[in-house]
């Protein structure tokens, strides 16, 4: 039998992407985060919280935290557990170790469904936005990372 050389090139070509694919590093450490978020001393539930990496002056990442973005929802306590999408839409328990900005929204349920109608926030505005929020969190690997977020109104 006799192979065509573009047949062996594709041959090839699938032997070097399964050859790549084999025991590697999954990539960084993900770090358990949770926390609370409370509206003047009352558990908030159905917010989202968004972990978003810290850049530096000068446009780098700060702290290592790989430019992704982790999110976590609030149960009725209030309490949230952070996510971090690995890739393709899917999402895995933790965080990257870093610095992140915070942010928080709380968006009305019946709003989401309409285009037409931005969705009402019913937490402060300055919360979901980098630029006010203010609200920060370290997640190193070396402590317990349980963070609190007290938002006032």
């Amino acid at each position: 039998m006799q192979i065509r050389p573009s047949r062996a090139a594709l041959y090839l070509a699938i032997c070097a992407v399964l050859v790549g694919c084999g025991d590697q590093e999954t990539g960084p450490q993900m770090i358990e985060a949770t926390g609370v978020v409370t509206l003047d001393d009352v558990p908030v539930e159905g917010a989202t919280v968004f972990f978003n990496p810290a850049t530096s002056g000068s446009g780098g990442k700060n702290g290592g935290s790989g430019g992704k973005t982790a999110v976590g929802e609030t149960d009725a306590e209030g309490r949230f557990s952070m996510q971090t999408n690995i890739q393709g839409g899917e999402y895995g328990p933790g965080v990257v170790a870093g610095n992140y900005q915070v942010t928080v929204e709380k968006l009305e349920g019946k709003a989401r469904k309409s285009m037409l109608t931005p969705p009402k926030d019913l937490l402060p505005r300055r919360y979901r936005d980098r630029q006010t929020s203010e609200l920060t969190a370290t997640v190193s690997p070396d402590q317990a990372n349980e963070f609190s977020f007290a938002l006032q109104k």
